[in-house]
């Protein structure tokens, strides 16, 4: 064991710690990096502006990278992102610009769009804009987006009445009667069907029809055919309804059916088919009101 008196060992001195005594920078020429001006010194009583004069210079950049990026990719996309870019800047004018390298329907889609939501925004911030001209453009390009659309049947009813579209009303269900004539309109409303211009300045639609009934077990026993129904209006229709008479032989037996609708668009060259089922009661169950 070795025992030492305090201070009797003489304390090494400590290591010296290095000194930063200058710093320089030196800026590569290649880099191609603009001189900034330092900023000036405010004193307590001068104006203080926080606006920055560089940000329209660097938007301006920002919008022309875009352009030439629409310009050399000719593509929806970046046409997409110049013209909403433009617009989110308030450039309607601008932004209204697409390109006419793009297919006439994207052209047509991306045009609508641009100005419908426009026109939304001033309808936002002008409280006296009563929304009339917004509308204008949504019908517009749901018209665009319609001629790309399969058509629709919407809806489908058997009726002793119709006045027009969507006014109508149903038969009963003891009106199908199985071992006689029944007689019924067949309702049906279309949507999405393309119309074309006339060279009087309407606008023609035309339809084709087939319905056809068949048993539970699939079998058909009974079809009927409009091969032609043509519309012609002064506006573009927006809705569309077909009323068919038809008439049900008493050969057919009770049991439940389907009513089986097909309905071509002859102007796209689409079709569309939809069902609905009834009914076909014994006259002993009608007449004991089962």
């Amino acid at each position: 064991m070795q025992v030492m008196l305090a201070g009797s060992v003489s304390a090494a001195p400590a290591p010296a710690l290095p000194v930063v005594k200058s710093v320089s920078i030196h800026v590569t020429p290649s880099l191609d990096i603009p001189t900034v001006e330092p900023a000036k010194t405010k004193t307590t009583n001068e104006a203080l502006d926080m606006r920055s004069t560089e940000t329209p210079m660097l938007v301006d950049r920002f919008i022309s990278q875009l352009e030439a990026r629409a310009a050399e990719a000719n593509d929806f996309d970046s046409e997409w992102q110049l013209r909403f870019t433009q617009l989110a800047l308030h450039r309607d004018d601008e932004a209204a610009g697409v390109s006419p390298g793009l297919s006439q329907e994207a052209k047509r889609m991306l045009t609508s769009l641009i100005r419908m939501a426009a026109s939304v925004w001033r309808t936002v911030q002008n409280p006296l804009l009563t929304g009339e001209e917004t509308l204008n453009y949504i019908n517009e390009l749901r018209e665009v987006l319609a001629d790309r659309a399969d058509p629709i049947i919407a809806t489908i009813a058997l009726c002793r009445n119709v006045v027009t579209f969507g006014v109508y009303k149903e038969m009963n269900v003891d009106a199908f009667v199985a071992g006689r004539t029944v007689q019924t309109i067949v309702y049906s409303e279309i949507r999405n069907f393309r119309s074309e211009s006339t060279e009087d300045g309407q606008y023609r639609t035309r339809l084709g029809t087939r319905l056809e009934v068949l048993t539970a077990e699939g079998k058909s026993v009974w079809q009927h055919e409009e091969p032609e129904i043509t519309d012609i209006c002064r506006r573009r229709r927006t809705d569309f309804f077909i009323a068919q008479r038809i008439t049900l032989p008493p050969t057919l037996p009770a049991g439940d059916y389907v009513l089986k609708l097909f309905v071509e668009d002859k102007l796209s060259e689409r079709a569309i088919e939809a069902s609905h089922p009834f009914t076909l009661q014994s006259a002993i169950s009608v007449a004991h009101g089962f």
